[in-house]
């Protein structure tokens, strides 16, 4: 790892617009994926958002929305180095949702 990715860096990343999100990709693309990471807290703050995208839906397609935001996230941690730290973030914040056991996190491959 050379490049460690912030919150702010991660969200220009999933936007895909804008001229920050142009600077960004286009110096991104010039190292190997494996050059960039991002740390446990980025993760955890990521999470927490997605939580709460899920905690405020109006209607069953913005909660179904909110959890493909999570889910993603969980498939990408690959980027994240601590990965048993991971596990414990997740498991705790899969755990507040209804619907959803902390079971499930574990059985799901984090890197």
């Amino acid at each position: 790892m050379k490049y460690l990715l912030d919150t702010d860096h991660l969200s220009i990343i999933q936007r895909q617009t804008g001229q920050d999100y142009v600077n960004l990709s286009t110096h991104m693309a010039q190292y190997p994926l494996s050059d960039f990471a991002i740390s446990v807290v980025t993760f955890h703050e990521q999470l927490l958002g997605s939580h709460t995208y899920i905690s405020r839906a109006r209607n069953e397609s913005e909660v179904v929305k909110g959890y493909e935001i999570m889910v993603s996230l969980i498939q990408n941690s690959h980027t994240v180095k601590d990965v048993a730290l991971i596990r414990i973030i997740c498991q705790k914040i899969l755990a507040i949702r209804r619907g959803y056991r902390s079971k499930w996190c574990i059985q799901t491959q984090l890197g």
